[in-house]
């Protein structure tokens, strides 16, 4: 039996950070040759497939952290060499139970204590030096360069998948909006976006910045409701020492710990980010459902003020002056929403590029700046030669409240006037 690990006082002594102390134990019986996990973090792989005991046989590749070795019949009948990537013997055994001797040459120059196997010296290769197709397998990537934790995983999918919900958010809500907000909504679901394209190749490279990033963006996430949890766990996970150590220079070895408690950091980070997508959507759908009913019920939620009802005030003068312009068509008849925004509809032979009597998505959208706009036309004029096919005799346009405030109402005569707690009419007094 002969054991292999950093410790000086292994049978095989493999000088490698990625190697724990007592990694695994190599067996001679009648059977053949065994390899046999000692508990080690980052296990033992024979052929690319982890195990935890594996008869091996001649061509197989044995993995020990990144020390890949392949076995190879030695021309001496009974006896198998283990040996690397570059054709060079490591160390002769003779079913493991014969002393080992040290190949000539400058890396034998270490002599053998009394009564022990000498150090493993062979000119062993690591992962970063091996082809992609000689390390394919379990716990391996970008051809086993590192082990990537499967936390980290975790968190690259989540910033992979945020960079379309970004485009997507960043897209609707500019489309809800005008003038200098939609650019700066689509500006900020372009920057979001690209952030997450960044840290999501950061992560995936193992690179300090990404560690860093991560970190700050959790601490921000703590004060943010829904996602209070999710932005723990993850603190909690990235300032482990092993995690630190992924995402370093790796000139220390890796803690034994390494691979304790992926699992359960996991399932804890996927749930909370989850709780946290539902919490999102659940207080999206109360703040609508609460909006919608302020407007519909009366309610004294939201509250409009002087800003918006001036706002609401220029959006009715504008429509009202749009009806004097239609009506001076023929003197006569006042015409509906379709027939202000697009005249060529109602008007024959009106130049197609003939400008519109009202412009802008402000008149299209029924509610904007918190007000619910409604024209009402009535008593509909008969065709007549030279005047638009539909023209009423008279018209009302309203601003209705989402909410507390005064609603706002103009007619043909031109003048603005404004009710409180019902909608407005043309009896009403003007507003002031």
């Amino acid at each position: 039996m002969a054991t292999v690990g950093r410790d000086p006082s292994s049978d095989l002594v493999l000088n490698d950070p990625k190697c724990s102390r007592r990694h695994a134990v190599i067996e001679s019986s009648g059977d053949g040759i065994t390899v046999r996990d000692s508990g080690s973090a980052n296990g033992v792989f024979v052929n690319g497939r982890k195990t935890e005991r594996s008869s091996l046989r001649e061509g197989d590749v044995l993995k020990l952290g990144d020390v890949v070795v392949t076995l190879l019949p030695d021309p001496m009948s009974g006896t198998v060499m283990m040996e690397d990537f570059d054709g060079r013997a490591a160390r002769p055994h003779n079913g493991l139970d014969a002393e080992a001797t040290i190949p000539e040459g400058p890396e034998s120059a270490t002599p053998a204590t009394p009564g022990r196997r000498p150090p493993l010296t062979g000119a062993f290769r690591s992962v970063d030096e091996l082809p992609v197709e000689a390390l394919e397998g379990p716990g391996t990537f970008g051809g086993g360069r590192r082990s990537r934790p499967l936390n980290v995983t975790v968190l690259f999918v989540l910033w992979t998948l945020s960079v379309p919900l970004y485009l997507i958010a960043g897209i609707a809500l500019a489309l809800a909006t005008q003038g200098l907000g939609r650019a700066a909504l689509i500006g900020a679901g372009l920057a979001m976006a690209a952030l997450s394209m960044a840290m999501a190749f950061g992560l995936w490279q193992g690179r300090r910045w990404a560690w860093v990033a991560q970190i700050a963006v959790a601490a921000i996430g703590v004060f943010v409701c829904p996602f209070t949890l999710a932005s723990i766990a993850v603190l909690a996970y990235m300032l482990r020492p092993a995690v630190q150590w992924h995402f370093s220079d790796r000139g220390q070895s890796e803690p034994e710990s390494a691979g304790q408690g992926e699992a359960m950091f996991a399932g804890a980070l996927v749930a909370a980010v989850i709780l946290g997508v539902l919490l999102t959507a659940a207080l999206t759908v109360l703040a609508r459902t609460a909006w919608t009913g302020a407007g519909a019920h009366g309610a004294r939620m939201f509250v409009r003020t002087p800003g918006e009802e001036k706002l609401a005030t220029a959006q009715l003068a504008a429509l009202a002056a749009a009806e004097d312009a239609f009506h001076s068509v023929c003197n006569t008849g006042y015409g509906e929403l379709q027939g202000l925004l697009h005249p060529g509809t109602v008007i024959a032979d009106y130049p197609a590029d003939g400008p519109a009597f009202l412009r802008g998505p402000a008149f299209e959208n029924a509610e904007r700046d918190g007000y619910r706009y409604t024209l009402t036309v009535e008593e509909e004029m008969p065709p007549t030669a030279g005047c638009p096919t539909r023209r009423f005799r008279r018209f009302l346009y309203t601003a209705t409240p989402l909410g507390a405030g005064r609603s706002l109402a103009v007619g043909p005569d031109g003048v603005i006037r404004a009710a409180q707690g019902r909608p407005a009419h043309l009896d009403d007094p003007p507003a002031e």
